[in-house]
């Protein structure tokens, strides 16, 4: 555990958590409130990698509303990364970059648009080769980060936002060892 640099929920799926909760907080549902989590090894000896490469873990958010996360490097032959926003009033769905369900109970007129701007999503991913990892993502939070210290301005990004979805796989990790819900801290 030392030396692994951490498992499927930090390395693979920090981003998506990241991004979820980002959605999820702009929707109105607050917060991640509560998590219970689970980790394991179901894919990749133990004697070589010690962190999990299975995670799964409910959230419960300040509104009330629930979520799921499912994080691995473990599925043969792995699959493109998913983020599924549901509820009575509509679904949005997004396979890698590529928005593939954007559906609302009350249409809006640029409803239609929408989808069209997330069509550019690359194949690939890094769901079973976790070199496949592209930097382009990070190269651009980069620049734009420096962009903000030029300009003496606060980032898009800055470390309190950054830090909400670190303490969501935190809480997860907490939670897989203490066999119990806990918060985020």
């Amino acid at each position: 555990l030392a030396m692994d640099g951490g498992g499927a929920l930090i390395n693979q799926s920090i981003h998506a958590i990241d991004a979820t909760q980002w959605i999820a907080s702009a929707a109105g549902c607050g917060d991640v409130v509560e998590v219970f989590g689970f980790t394991s090894q179901r894919g990749h000896d133990p004697a070589i990698i010690e962190v999990e490469d299975t995670a799964v873990a409910a959230m419960r958010y300040a509104n009330g509303a629930l979520g799921v996360i499912l994080g691995c490097t473990s599925m043969y032959p792995g699959t493109f990364q998913r983020i599924h926003i549901a509820g009575r009033d509509g679904t949005a769905e997004v396979h890698e970059e590529t928005l593939v369900t954007f559906k609302f109970r009350d249409e809006q007129p640029d409803d239609a648009e929408v989808p069209k701007r997330f069509q550019a999503g690359k194949a690939g991913g890094a769901a079973s080769d976790p070199m496949a990892i592209g930097h382009e993502n990070h190269t651009g939070n980069i620049a734009e980060f420096l962009k903000a210290i030029d300009e003496g301005r606060t980032p898009m990004v800055d470390g309190r936002e950054a830090r909400k979805s670190l303490a969501i796989v935190e809480a997860i990790y907490r939670s897989a060892r203490e066999g119990r819900p806990v918060a985020p801290a």
